[in-house]
This record gives C-alpha cells, structure tokens and sequence, in this order.
C-alpha cells in the first residue's frame, strides 16, 4: 500500500485496515476525512484533506505516511 493507492481507495469506499493487532477506520464524508481505532469512541479524529490525514494522524506512536507501507487493507 502506499499513500497514492490509499487516497483513491478513501475517495471510492470507507477504509478499514489492520495495523500491529488493531483495527482502524477511514471514512470520507463531505469532504473531511474521520478516522480512528475501529470500536473505540475515543479515538476519533477529523482532517480537512487527505494530506492533513496523512501528516498528522497519528496512529501508535507514527504519522499515517510513515506507516502506509505497513498497513493491510481488510
């Protein structure tokens, strides 16, 4: 996965993936991006674009564009 691929999936389809054990959501609703770990209220984040997503969400510790790589989509 890198980050070109996954910014063509989030325009087409809500996103889940698996990252270390966790699961995680992306969803694009009028024009913003929320994101978060899949089942925890918590954890719930909203980006005006998907650069904004891709620079500043953080997931375990790494900026989603540090980890896309890793990522597997469900």
């Amino acid at each position: 996965m890198n980050l070109k691929d996954l910014k063509y999936q989030s325009e087409t389809d809500d996103i889940t993936f698996h990252y270390k054990d966790k699961e995680y959501v992306i969803c694009l609703l009028n024009d913003k991006y929320y994101t978060g770990e899949a089942g925890n209220d918590e954890d719930e984040n909203e980006f005006n674009s998907f650069m904004d997503m891709a620079d500043n969400w953080i997931i375990q510790g790494e900026k989603l564009k540090d980890i896309v790589k890793y990522i597997k989509l469900i």
